[in-house]
């Protein structure tokens, strides 16, 4: 599951003559690379290199690709992708004994029979919040909203926009495991996933700093998802738009004591710095107080 992180973040679809064939990264940092091989295997294509000039100096950036095989193989093995299609997140398959909640089996089974409408639906009951949640205009959160929704309609024809679809992935399954946790034991298991899966794409497109947590994206539909998994688990994100080299980024931000307990949900496995400065900053600020804090946003989710 955590490989869903990363294709909310860096981890690109790679098309060849119209035809879905793997996935790929490009990065200057050599521990995000370190980290997608320990998720997706050593056994990659050679690594491609070029020297890029930055305003920190000269980096070398190095892309790699992995083949679709990869990421159907971690879908098929998925125990939460099982327990979520046991849960009804994916629409049923017609068998010999009838319709049954089959978990998908590769990636366009994944993206084509999630129930995107279900998930629209909870992310539009968020409007009546917005004006607490969302600094940004009312053009803006429309344009968000649209964006999903024009997601939502191109799936539903059968056509798959993967580059579009896979930012929306991670936010969307976790939302509806949220959605669907109803015993105490099944919410800590969902904040426990959430924990893991957010950390991921962090890595990938966020900032951890004292008491501040970070998320950006550069399309609103996949940030509008986002921030209704961080409500769902208990806690109070804020939306921003800004501009940046003439584009807008969308910017989810949770600080204070939120940004504490939210760091105590995010393990640093394997390789992640970041995730690292998250359990740092639980520890500075106290770990008795934030246990507290933990058992109210169990309750909440």
């Amino acid at each position: 599951m955590l490989v869903f992180g990363w294709l909310a973040s860096d981890l690109f679809f790679h098309m060849g003559r119209g035809k879905l064939v793997g996935v790929k990264m490009g990065t200057t940092r050599g521990w995000q690379l370190a980290r997608l091989k320990e998720i997706l295997g050593s056994d990659h294509s050679e690594p491609q290199m070029i020297v890029i000039v930055t305003l920190e100096g000269v980096k070398l950036d190095v892309t790699v690709e992995w083949r679709l095989d990869k990421l159907n193989e971690i879908i098929r093995e998925s125990k939460w992708l099982k327990a979520l299609a046991e849960r009804g997140a994916f629409s049923e398959v017609q068998t010999l004994e009838g319709p049954e909640r089959l978990p998908p089996r590769d990636i366009d089974a994944l993206i084509l029979r999630l129930k995107w409408e279900w998930v629209l639906d909870i992310v539009k009951r968020m409007e009546a919040e917005r004006k607490q949640s969302i600094k940004c205009g009312d053009e803006e959160f429309r344009a968000a909203l649209m964006e999903f929704e024009a997601l939502v309609t191109k799936v539903r024809s059968g056509r798959i926009d993967y580059n579009k679809a896979r930012e929306y992935l991670a936010p969307a399954l976790l939302l509806l495991e949220l959605e669907t946790a109803k015993t105490p034991e099944e919410q800590k298991r969902a904040l426990w996933r959430f924990g893991l899966v957010f950390a991921e794409a962090v890595a990938g497109d966020g900032y951890v700093a004292r008491r501040n947590i970070m998320l950006t994206s550069g399309e609103g539909g996949p940030a509008l998802l986002w921030l209704a998994v961080l409500k769902k688990a208990g806690f109070e994100p804020k939306l921003y738009v800004v501009r940046s080299q003439d584009k807008e980024l969308y910017r989810l931000e949770i600080t204070g004591e939120d940004a504490v307990v939210l760091a105590s949900l995010m393990p640093a496995v394997g390789t992640n710095p970041k995730a690292e400065d998250a359990i740092n900053m639980f520890r500075e600020e106290g770990e008795r107080h934030v246990k507290v804090e933990l058992m109210d946003v169990y309750a909440a989710s």
